[in-house]
């Protein structure tokens, strides 16, 4: 079973040690992840609302693609039935493809904006670190935890400023729902 959302950020801010050197920056990065979460789970809802449920194009696509290895690739346990884009948010959040590589593949796959908007909230969505502290919620992690997520911490000024380049690009492509907070 996979722990709620709630159960994560109650046993994760439970289990940082308060002693630990990087405790404040683990606790606020933490938190941004918890609110970036919530505010792609709300910009995913705000568009099934605005375009409904259905999904048009599903493709054979990867549950996590952080790495070129043919294991992530070939993997059966690894995929899942989903839309068109979302390998692509992967790649893009995982820097295995660039802003210039995900803008030629929008264009090539012709995106409309529900698909835009998708994409938009699957790139919110902080999938490093949210992979580990389900790890840490379902003592998956053997290691010191705290090793773990802050390697991944470190790169949430990278994911800031990934899902501002998406955004902006495609802002001026498509009408999809604005973020007010994302350009300050």
């Amino acid at each position: 079973l996979k722990p709620s959302f709630e159960n994560i950020k109650k046993n994760c801010f439970q289990s940082i040690d308060s002693n630990d050197i990087n405790f404040d920056k683990i606790h606020t990065a933490v938190s941004f992840s918890f609110g970036l979460a919530e505010n792609a789970i709300s910009y995913l809802a705000d568009s099934k609302l605005d375009y409904g449920d259905n999904i048009e194009r599903l493709t054979l696509s990867h549950i996590r693609l952080n790495s070129y290895d043919s294991y992530s690739f070939f993997n059966p346990f690894n995929m899942i039935i989903d839309t068109v884009i979302r390998d692509y948010a992967e790649l893009y959040k995982f820097e295995l493809i660039d802003i210039y590589d995900l803008d030629k593949i929008i264009s090539n796959l012709n995106i409309n904006v529900k698909e835009a908007s998708l994409l938009m909230a699957r790139i919110l969505y902080p999938t490093r670190i949210f992979d580990l502290l389900e790890d840490l919620a379902t003592e998956n992690i053997q290691s010191d935890y705290s090793k773990e997520i802050y390697k991944a911490i470190n790169k949430y000024k990278i994911q800031l400023s990934k899902i501002k380049e998406y955004y902006n690009i495609i802002i001026n492509m498509m009408n999809i729902r604005p973020i007010d907070w994302i350009n300050f």
